[in-house]
């Protein structure tokens, strides 16, 4: 993440956030104009380098994050047990390093976030917004519709997306099951082949990054067979998307007879995936095994 070149890189950590500094010459120490760290790193175990300090602290259920070009922090939140999220701005009003001001705004779960052309982009469960920014913290316009009508599903909701230069926003619709089996997450039940979850789910859809109210059948599936893909983003120097897949799950529990608790534990890999258009993936039909060739 750190380039060495002293940038300031924010990590989300289960008691907010956290920021490290780099070190150019490795000296171990930082230049006088960083804000200073906290004793003990807010209790992070880090490379030699690195330092860290709380920002902020006891915000809920953090997702994804992104600064503006003032240093604004604005955070996704997202806690489906209760039904709650939104979205989290934080500003330094005193040039201490600390988020002092904490303004919440949206009121529905969310994954991820970003900033484009000055909207900010918000990926809830159901849709993707976005919301004018301004000098105040909290947006003073409402949220606009850039794509709704995603199919309801109760696993893997969270749209998370990414933005190529041309000006189109790539959107994650992850799976509603585990492995599309006939009863899902039952023990020896076979898979459906082939997976109707398919044709609306496990895949990156791409759409208009400008437009708004769009609906899912506006858009162009640019890829399938991908469970989900909670990491996702858009390399300019390969000018292609990349994403990591999370594999399915429960192998051991579900098929004792094939697995042991240690491939349950290890398998799937994680795929990180450069997407390429068009392109079916491995989603449910087979996965990687890092200890089997041919798998």
């Amino acid at each position: 993440m750190c380039r060495c070149i002293c940038r300031a890189v924010f990590l989300a950590a289960c008691l907010g956030f956290s920021l490290s500094a780099c070190d150019n010459q490795n000296t171990g120490k930082f230049d006088q104009d960083r804000k200073p760290c906290d004793p003990g790193d807010g209790s992070l175990i880090l490379p030699a380098g690195f330092c860290a300090m709380v920002v902020a602290d006891n915000l809920g259920f953090i997702r994804h994050i992104v600064v503006d070009h003032d240093g604004d922090i604005y955070a996704a939140q997202r806690n489906l047990r209760f039904n709650l999220g939104g979205i989290i701005g934080l500003r330094d009003t005193t040039g201490d390093g600390r988020m002092d001001q904490v303004q919440e705004f949206a009121d529905a779960p969310g994954m991820e976030i970003d900033i484009r052309d000055n909207w900010l982009y918000f990926g809830a469960e159901d849709a993707v917004y976005r919301y004018r920014l301004g000098e105040a913290l909290k947006p003073e316009s409402p949220a606009e519709l850039v794509i709704g009508g995603f199919p309801e599903q109760t696993e893997h909701g969270g749209k998370t997306f990414a933005f190529d230069p041309r000006g189109n926003i790539y959107v994650n619709i992850g799976a509603p099951s585990n492995a599309c089996q006939e009863e899902n997450r039952k023990p020896g039940v076979p898979g459906l082949d082939p997976c109707p979850e398919l044709e609306r789910h496990a895949g990156i859809w791409q759409f208009a990054a400008d437009e708004t109210g769009q609906d899912q059948g506006d858009g162009r599936r640019y890829a399938s067979g991908i469970r989900n893909a909670y990491a996702i983003a858009w390399s300019r120097e390969a000018d292609s998307l990349y994403i990591v897949q999370h594999g399915r799950d429960q192998l051991y529990e579900f098929w004792p007879q094939y697995y042991n608790v240690i491939d349950g534990a290890d398998l799937p890999s994680e795929e990180l995936i450069r997407v390429e258009p068009g392109v079916t993936y491995s989603w449910p039909y087979c996965y990687h095994d890092p200890g089997n060739s041919s798998a």
